[in-house]
């Protein structure tokens, strides 16, 4: 009798632990808590977040192309709707509590698809990991399926498949090795499970795949691939880095001449010289146009090559420059495109229109920037002009300068100005006054010419100051144009008005009081001028100069 209520209590109390522990079970229930989708370029990685790590079952289904990932003893827990994003293979993400108990608490996710499309899933220890897309292994693998294997490493053009749940990480690697026919060697560091499930993934994707949800990285080393923490990598990175330097600092250091022949060897000597290690210095030796480089062997002959390609010949542009002093309505009739509404900017070879008006009610003058095709017509032009007192060549200057190079015209003179220094003393001081024009050009191509123009025109002023200085007006511009190879741009603007008098009379009685004004007569008159600045430049051919010398 008390055999049977001994086995009667026990089975009571075997059934009230079952039921107690029941409800604590569910209370331990994994959670899915978000779903996220970042755009990585090629690829499109879905993160889902999870209370603890997930078993999980994947499948696809057809019209609609979808994936669907089951995540097995998860509880539905999010609260919000994936943001989507745009231009990806995936449309949208949908997520529920597909099946509960007594069944089975299934949360499904479901992945809809512009169309089929290539995955892989990965288990993380807060959740899983779904990339979507055709990934860089296997853009490399049918690209070596289109060519052949002929120049490939083993197993370079193969995919691979892995389906494993908590197996040990270098179980995995040796697969990998096996399957890839490559040498993979693991650090001892190297250690812990692995939850994974790739489809028809490059097996060099798969292996980065896996090394990087366990925080490892490898490196490889005359063929042989080696897996360690990338924390280690890192540092042997930085140790071989540093060994290499002290390295260098017990080098001998050697000494050469490195002869250049077009560029300036001070110029040069400033882009070489953070090349060299810290006992290593560049000398110039002006005479010979030579850089005398001191540093190890390895630094010198990088120098040297980096020098040899700085040496090119730089080409060079002839800017003539004409200054003319016209009447104004003539110069309306030269056939000067001034407008820049009318310019095809990368035809014409102008691309800014540039004004300067003087900040009061009446302005002094307006610079303007043109374009004249056919200079030659307007050189005829302009000469038969001058032939007729309408209009007056002040300048014709050329110049030659090398690209990127700018040109200096002047056209006037020197004044003194009595200016005081620190000390308060008086000092004479020379100013220019008249025409400058600085000029810098740019080759862009065999056919354009980029050309950086600030004119500058400055004249003595009738007025004075209070105290009896002088007054120099000026005006000036800075502007970029662009024309084309021989084709003339033109800045004119600069109006002045002249006006003259004339005093006619008879000698002697003109000069008689009252009665002298029968005798004589007063005529003014008024005309206005404008200078109009003609900058051509051209490309000095290199056969140009080889038949000159």
């Amino acid at each position: 009798m008390k055999s049977r209520f001994k086995s009667g209590f026990l089975i009571m109390t075997m059934c009230a632990l079952f039921l107690c522990a029941a409800p604590l079970g569910g209370s331990q229930l994994c959670q899915v808590q978000k779903v996220s989708i970042t755009d990585r370029g090629n690829v499109t990685e879905i993160a889902i977040s999870a209370s603890a790590p997930l078993s999980y079952k994947d499948f696809t289904l057809p019209n609609p192309p979808r994936i669907v990932i089951d995540c097995l003893d998860a509880i539905h827990a999010v609260s919000s709707p994936v943001e989507m994003i745009s231009g990806n293979s995936v449309i949208g993400i949908r997520t529920s509590q597909w099946k509960t108990e007594p069944d089975r608490n299934i949360t499904r996710i479901v992945i809809d698809l512009v169309a089929e499309s290539s995955y892989s899933v990965s288990s993380t220890n807060g959740g899983l990991v779904v990339v979507v897309g055709k990934q860089e292994g296997e853009a490399q693998a049918d690209a070596s399926e289109q060519v052949g294997y002929g120049n490939l490493p083993p197993g370079a053009g193969e995919m691979v498949s892995l389906d494993v749940q908590g197996a040990d990480i270098n179980t995995v690697l040796r697969t990998l090795s096996e399957f890839s026919g490559r040498n993979i060697v693991a650090n001892k560091e190297v250690e812990g499970p692995v939850t994974v499930r790739l489809k028809s993934v490059h097996w060099r994707n798969a292996l980065e795949i896996i090394l990087t949800t366990q925080g490892l990285s490898y490196v490889e080393e005359e063929g042989i691939i080696r897996v360690a923490t990338a924390e280690e990598l890192r540092e042997e990175e930085i140790a071989k880095q540093t060994a290499e330097r002290k390295k260098e600092d017990l080098l001998p250091l050697e000494v050469r001449r490195v002869k250049i022949d077009f560029a300036n060897v001070a110029e040069l000597k400033q882009s070489l010289d953070k090349m060299l290690t810290r006992r290593g210095h560049i000398e110039t030796d002006q005479r010979t146009n030579s850089l005398i480089v001191t540093d190890i062997a390895s630094r010198i002959e990088a120098v040297e090559s980096l020098a040899r390609e700085l040496d090119s010949m730089t080409p060079q542009v002839e800017i003539t420059a004409e200054m003319v002093d016209i009447d104004v309505s003539v110069a309306r009739e030269l056939g000067i495109i001034w407008s820049a509404n009318e310019l095809d900017i990368g035809k014409q070879g102008v691309d800014e229109n540039v004004s300067m008006n003087a900040p009061v009610l009446d302005p002094v003058g307006t610079i303007r920037i043109g374009a004249v095709r056919d200079y030659g017509t307007l050189s005829a032009t302009l000469q038969a002009l001058e032939i007729q007192n309408k209009a007056d060549i002040i300048s014709n200057p050329r110049i030659t300068t090398v690209d990127n190079r700018e040109a200096s015209i002047l056209v006037g003179k020197e004044i003194p100005l009595i200016v005081q220094d620190e000390a308060g003393n008086p000092v004479t001081e020379m100013k220019k006054v008249g025409i400058t024009l600085r000029v810098t050009p740019h080759i862009n191509s065999e056919t354009e010419i980029t050309l950086d123009l600030h004119p500058e025109v400055s004249d003595l002023a009738s007025q004075a100051t209070v105290q009896g200085g002088v007054i120099i007006n000026t005006t000036e511009a800075d502007t970029r144009v662009i024309v084309k190879n021989g084709e003339t741009a033109v800045i004119g603007g600069l109006i002045r008005e002249n006006i003259t008098s004339v005093k006619r009379g008879v000698p002697i009685l003109q000069s008689i009081p009252l009665l002298g004004y029968f005798f004589r007569s007063t005529s003014d008159t008024k005309s206005k001028r404008e200078l109009l600045i003609f900058i051509t430049p051209k490309i000095v051919a290199a056969e140009s100069l080889s038949s000159a010398e």
